[in-house]
């Protein structure tokens, strides 16, 4: 899918004895940094990246810290990174994203974006995150940091579900209700939100929820759309499965052309084998700590220790440990448990 979550461009580092890296503190870095943000990418004009990204600000509750490079007063480049927790079940690994990478027009093609996405990596692993995931189209680029594109989701037209009779329209409400928070906090996958996620997740203004209630809670949530990007989608759900289904039929219903990004899982249990489910890359990862990552998700399980041993670059632990790449010729490499199952809702709204 694609991202404008970063709007950086390959380059190459040069020394920019002018220029300096540091993190972002104050409510004028802020206000630079949201400026920078909205030449950067696709925003209407008079509306924010914040509107779509809220998660980036450093004063909406999450653990995000955002490095900036300066020439004299001026921010000239820019890229977040935000620490958190990948589920499932009942455990959970450290893990960290990487976003809202851009550089100024001016300043494009010094190496800037390669510097700043290196602090935020160095300050990732410093933390203790396992993996990195970031979206981008400059895919070259983090290949060269490390990362490589891995893991998938199923994208299709939500009418290619096999659904129940719609919720009834008057039963379906609209609008953020903090009920729709202790659903995403009840979900056994993807990251885990904490209390302080809270405040950036009710803050996104242009993504639509829908809920239902049953007796006095409520029962199942859709988010669907988000200005700059995932438009005509859904990409949020929580609750009764059954419950979610008939919300996912009415908004069939009432806009056809919807689509649906899931799991694949999801997806193959909910279609005809008549419907073509198809896939995509889920995000690019950098691995951090292979094994870590690998006994989160097999804890009853020894790490196959000739990966730690061979020749393999960084960057080809994540094709192995999440797919497409799968080793058929080495004797006893347990091929039954890769790829691993990760999935971010909705790339965590971030």
């Amino acid at each position: 899918m694609a991202d404008p979550e970063t709007a950086c461009y390959p380059d190459e580092v040069t020394d920019q004895s002018e220029l300096k890296i540091r993190l972002l503190e104050s409510s004028e870095d802020m206000a630079k940094a949201e400026a920078l943000l909205n030449r950067s990418f696709p925003v209407v004009q008079g509306t924010s990246f914040f509107d779509d990204f809220p998660v980036w600000r450093i004063d909406n509750g999450a653990d995000v810290t955002l490095y900036g490079a300066f020439a004299d007063d001026a921010l000239v480049a820019l890229a977040g990174l935000r620490l958190a927790r990948l589920k499932s079940e009942d455990r959970q690994l450290p893990v960290a994203l990487i976003g809202g990478v851009c550089t100024d027009e001016a300043w494009r093609g010094k190496g800037l974006a390669t510097q700043i996405v290196s602090e935020c990596l160095k300050r990732a692993r410093d933390s203790g995150a396992a993996l990195v995931f970031l979206w981008g189209s400059e895919h070259s680029l983090y290949q060269k940091l490390g990362f490589e594109l891995c893991g998938e989701q199923a994208r299709l037209q939500l009418g290619s579900l096999r659904l129940p009779e719609p919720a009834r329209a008057l039963d379906v409400k609209m609008g953020w209700t903090p009920e729709i928070f202790s659903l995403m906090q009840a979900r056994t996958i993807g990251l885990a939100q904490t209390e302080r996620d809270e405040k950036w997740l009710s803050e996104h203004k242009n993504v639509q929820w829908y809920w239902l209630r049953k007796g006095d809670a409520v029962s199942a949530f859709v988010g669907m759309n988000r200005g700059i990007d995932l438009q005509n989608i859904v990409h949020e759900w929580g609750g009764e499965r059954d419950e979610v289904l008939k919300l996912l039929a009415f908004m069939c219903k009432v806009k056809p052309e919807l689509e649906i990004v899931a799991p694949v899982g999801f997806a193959l249990d909910n279609t005809d084998d008549s419907v073509q489910v198809g896939t995509e890359f889920l995000a690019m990862v950098n691995v951090l700590d292979a094994e870590k990552v690998f006994q989160h998700f097999h804890p009853s399980e020894k790490f196959p220790q000739f990966l730690l041993n061979s020749n393999l670059k960084q960057s080809d632990f994540a094709q192995i440990l999440f797919g497409p790449v799968r080793i058929n010729d080495v004797e006893g490499f347990p091929e039954h448990l890769f790829p691993l199952p990760v999935w971010i809702w909705g790339l965590d709204a971030c």
